[in-house]
């Protein structure tokens, strides 16, 4: 036996053999963080191999000369740091409101759309195959699309404006919160909810009386933590014509180097208030457990 607990990475990779007391070898578990490290750095090299570099060119100088573009208002578009704040005042922070509430209202709709699909994808409710696995079926091939592609199918439906990035966000959280819905739900205590069904009472008063108290928390947090995605994914669904903060920011940004004192303001209100949003869904979710 050795005097030393000390491993190599060769031990990792390829772990020694351990013996019980009855002669027979234990297999210890090989460390599969080791080799995702490796297959990463494979792929990343391999891709530096692979990838044509001739046309590209990477100016790393340029990157401290446009961060001082963006927070230099006196040589851009706004003049003076007091135009720049009226800036964020008068256009940038409208715009952030119309995003939330963008984002709010596609939550809202998909997490409504969400519940009875949800409980049709249940086997411990449905208990039937032919109902829960083409629901199933169908929010996989939802939860493929990526919600870049639904902002575009649905700019190209509606047109340019927040009405595209509500349908695009309903569609996301739909496909989300219904497999996560669903999850929880074959997770709860179905004691209750036979009970009420043996005592008369239809699927739909079982569900609201037994299942809905044991899942309405974790339901909450899903919301809240579907509604942060959105408002992430809103800046790069404006690209597409979605409306709202990341359409001004596409503009600001194609206009050239004299917007980019918009660009920085646009960045500084985007950042502050995904801040503020992700200290509210910490403690929203710590008084939910």
């Amino acid at each position: 036996m050795n005097a030393t607990n000390k491993s190599t990475l060769l031990d990792k990779i390829y772990p020694q053999k351990i013996y019980n007391v009855n002669g027979k070898i234990i297999k210890k578990p090989r460390n599969k963080t080791i080799f995702i490290a490796i297959l990463v750095l494979i792929i990343f090299i391999g891709l530096l191999f692979f990838i044509p570099t001739r046309n590209i060119t990477i100016k790393f100088e340029q990157f401290p000369v446009i961060v001082k573009k963006m927070f230099s208002p006196t040589t851009g578009k706004t003049k003076s740091w007091a135009g720049w704040f009226l800036y964020i005042k008068e256009t940038v922070w409208p715009l952030m409101l119309e995003t939330i509430n963008m984002c709010f209202l596609g939550t809202l709709f998909g997490a409504t759309m969400a519940i009875p699909f949800s409980i049709l994808a249940s086997r411990n409710i449905s208990k039937k195959g032919i109902i829960y696995q083409p629901v199933r079926l169908f929010m996989n091939f939802i939860r493929t699309i990526p919600t870049y592609v639904l902002a575009v199918i649905a700019m190209i439906c509606f047109g340019i404006g927040l009405l595209t990035g509500v349908v695009a966000m309903t569609i996301f959280t739909f496909g989300l919160l219904t497999k996560m819905l669903y999850e929880i739900i074959e997770t709860v205590d179905m004691g209750p909810f036979e009970s009420l069904e043996s005592a008369g009472a239809t699927k739909i008063e079982a569900f609201r009386y037994a299942v809905i108290p044991q899942i309405l928390p974790i339901f909450i947090g899903y919301f809240i933590y579907a509604f942060e995605i959105n408002v992430r994914g809103s800046v790069i669904l404006g690209y597409v014509g979605a409306g709202g903060i990341g359409l001004e920011l596409d503009t600001a940004i194609s206009e050239g180097s004299h917007y980019y004192d918009r660009v920085g303001a646009i960045v500084v209100v985007i950042f502050l208030v995904v801040l503020i949003l992700q200290g509210f869904t910490r403690y929203a979710r710590r008084k939910l457990q």
